[in-house]
């Protein structure tokens, strides 16, 4: 259904017709919508875990608390937006953090930077119905907000195939001539100026060029993470299959700081784009 429901042009209000035909936000992800996944990583449902929305990290960072730990559907997702509220969560005490998640009127843990981001509204979404409808508006939301010619791209699978594009190759250069030093703050501002677009916000980048799945990504792909309920807190530039540039304590033993260093490919509910060439870039 959802073939012929969406096969046309993709415009602003799609999602609401998809919905409005039966479909849920799974349904929409699987039949290779790409852009609700793009924009807000996988689909949240009353199972998720912290494990399926965030990774190994953000597990480890709850474990000390097992309310928090076992968290699935909207405590977790709640969970997740206020661990992502810390910039540099991946570098404090874990049992400060654990405390503070439990209770985040308290005062933050020592040392914490906190996110300039504004806070995503919180939804009191639980059901999977009530979740489904609540994925699928922040989805449209987001959609609505892009020009037609960048529609094109939401219902296309992501790509298998490890071709550099022009574009991914001047932002690997320009990562692996910048490693050990501090470039523009944060990551995201300097793929944004090699890329020829200094404005660009962070959540931009999610439109500079095609979906690649993660198990093809190759050098200078954008991986980015860390996604709460409005979409990525982070972004990393691939070195390899298994390696990316950041400046975020990745490994868990080198805290952040500002200068970009290798450190492991994050796992879980991430995205990989792989840059387009200006002449096919339309952000």
């Amino acid at each position: 259904m959802l073939c012929v429901a969406i096969a046309a042009p993709v415009g602003a209000g799609f999602i609401t017709a998809a919905f409005a035909a039966g479909l849920t936000s799974t349904n929409v992800a699987q039949s290779g919508a790409t852009g609700c996944t793009t924009a807000l990583g996988v689909a949240q449902t009353p199972a998720s875990t912290i494990a399926e929305l965030a990774g190994p990290q953000a597990v480890d960072a709850t474990s000390s608390r097992p309310a928090l730990a076992s968290a699935t559907g909207r405590r977790a997702t709640d969970t997740l937006d206020t661990l992502y509220s810390l910039d540099n969560w991946r570098d404090l005490d874990r049992q400060a953090v654990a405390d503070w998640l439990a209770d985040p009127s308290a005062a933050a843990p020592t040392g914490a930077a906190l996110s300039t981001a504004p806070a995503p509204p919180r939804s009191t979404a639980t059901s999977a119905t009530d979740m489904d409808k609540d994925y699928l508006a922040r989805c449209e939301a987001v959609i609505d907000t892009l020009p037609p010619d960048q529609r094109t791209q939401l219902l296309t699978p992501p790509a298998l195939d490890v071709e550099p594009t022009e574009a991914s190759t001047l932002v690997h250069e320009v990562a692996v001539r910048s490693l050990g030093t501090s470039p523009p703050q944060p990551v995201w501002r300097l793929v944004a100026e090699t890329l020829g677009t200094p404005g660009a916000e962070l959540t931009d980048l999610l439109w500079s060029g095609r979906r690649v799945a993660p198990a093809a990504v190759t050098q200078g792909d954008l991986v980015f993470f860390d996604y709460g309920t409005a979409g990525p807190h982070q972004v990393a530039i691939a070195l390899d299959n298994a390696t990316v540039a950041s400046t975020v304590n990745l490994d868990g033993r080198t805290p952040s700081d500002p200068a970009l260093r290798p450190g492991p490919i994050p796992t879980g509910n991430i995205v990989v784009i792989r840059p387009a060439d200006s002449k096919e870039r339309t952000a």
